[in-house]
């Protein structure tokens, strides 16, 4: 079976004029639903995005009014008279069945899911890790869905470790659903894009990209002068290799600012 699976992370060629030979160990690509939410940033708000949804599910309508957003719980509201369906941020005390510092999400009065949702701004594999709490009193469903199909799902409340392989542009949706009364459902949700290894150097103008893989396969070195989502990747050269062996690829971009990547298939 085919696999699709990053194994370097994003480093910009520009940032070795002054070094020329430079090895760097790769970082994760990390996100953190909680610690990224924001209310003043735009929605979407990079890879996030604060929505609801017709009952049954169907296209994300983005929320568009934001309240409270340097006073009292951040907050992306829906058109109902207590704001439902909603994506908040409790900064207080406990209330309506969230913690301190946790989202909640509340479903619309016609049972409409509010709907987080993160679009992967690159290919890669990633891994999902997180919890809905019961919440408040009333009993929701929960689920987790990938491209618009249902992957994960519990009633009320559950953990969720999940990991799949996403082309960019894909969408995973954190939903809360299937009631009203009550409805407030706190999540917690980490995504990460692992990455390993990738040396780079800078020789006046040509790119020479070294790295040596952690296993044997068929790996694809890729190319990029934006970062902006969707990442526009250009495939540089595909090679089958063997754990360990040295690869030496040499490049000279239009630009002076680029960005590399290995894939593995």
């Amino acid at each position: 079976m085919k696999t699709n699976t990053l194994c370097s992370f994003l480093l910009s060629g520009a940032l070795f004029v002054l070094f020329p030979a430079p090895s760097v160990t790769a970082q994760t690509l990390a996100y953190d639903a909680t610690v990224d939410f924001s209310v003043t940033k735009g929605n979407p708000n990079g890879v996030w995005s604060y929505g609801w949804m017709p009952s049954g599910f169907g296209p994300l309508n983005l929320f568009t009014t934001a309240l409270n957003p340097g006073n009292g719980n951040p907050q992306w509201a829906g058109w109902y008279y207590d704001n439902s369906p909603t994506i908040w941020r409790n900064l207080g005390p406990l209330a309506y069945g969230v913690p301190t510092g946790w989202l909640s999400l509340h479903p619309g009065p016609g049972q409409e899911p509010a709907v987080l949702r993160w679009t992967a701004p690159t290919s890669g594999s990633v891994k999902l890790e997180g919890q809905f709490l019961p919440g408040d009193g009333g009993t929701m469903q929960v689920a987790v869905r990938l491209n618009g199909q249902p992957w994960w799902s519990d009633s009320d409340a559950g953990t969720f470790a999940l990991h799949t392989n996403v082309q960019a542009g894909a969408t995973i949706d954190f939903a809360v659903y299937g009631g009203y009364w009550y409805g407030n459902t706190p999540l917690a949700v980490t995504i990460s894009i692992p990455a390993l290894r990738l040396d780079l150097a800078r020789d006046g103008t040509t790119n020479i990209v070294t790295f040596t893989p952690p296993a044997e396969g068929t790996y694809v070195l890729q190319f990029t002068d934006s970062l902006a989502p969707p990442i526009p990747w250009t495939d540089l050269s595909t090679n089958s290799l063997a754990a360990d062996q040295f690869f030496r690829f040499v490049h000279s971009p239009a630009s002076s600012l680029g960005f590399y990547r290995c894939r593995r298939d």
